[in-house]
């Protein structure tokens, strides 16, 4: 009897760990698209001070994210997203017509990660 209570303890945690990591990566992830929606439009209409402070607030925010999602997500998920939102900030100073590109290629990152973390038949089996 002990030992299915501890299985069943077992797997409520599991369960309620996957849900909360779930809500956590959509919240993250809404506040950090967010962000790179406000630099992408500060910087299509020249604000390139606003948009390094978007930078800026973005820099802080992955901070924080990435200390989160390293519990969650593959470590290699979080570096690849690391490598492109380091280059936001130089491409904004060099004013670079890159910088859409890897404000689109951040954001298509994000939107794969949370769905390769969502639990579904076919990635739990």
């Amino acid at each position: 009897m002990k030992r299915v209570v501890l299985a069943a303890s077992i797997l409520v945690f599991i369960v309620c760990y996957s849900i909360t990591g779930i809500f956590i990566i959509t919240k993250k992830n809404n506040r950090l698209v967010y962000l790179i929606e406000n630099i992408q439009a500060c910087y299509e209409i020249d604000d390139t001070q606003n948009a390094l402070y978007y930078a800026d607030l973005l820099d802080d925010e992955w901070s924080r994210y990435e200390r989160y999602m390293s519990m969650l997500v593959a470590d290699e998920r979080i570096q690849n997203l690391n490598m492109s939102i380091v280059k936001i900030k130089p491409y904004l100073n060099e004013a670079n017509d890159e910088l859409i590109a890897e404000i689109k290629n951040i954001e298509h990152q994000i939107k794969m990660m949370y769905h390769a973390e969502i639990p579904t038949w076919y990635s739990i089996i």
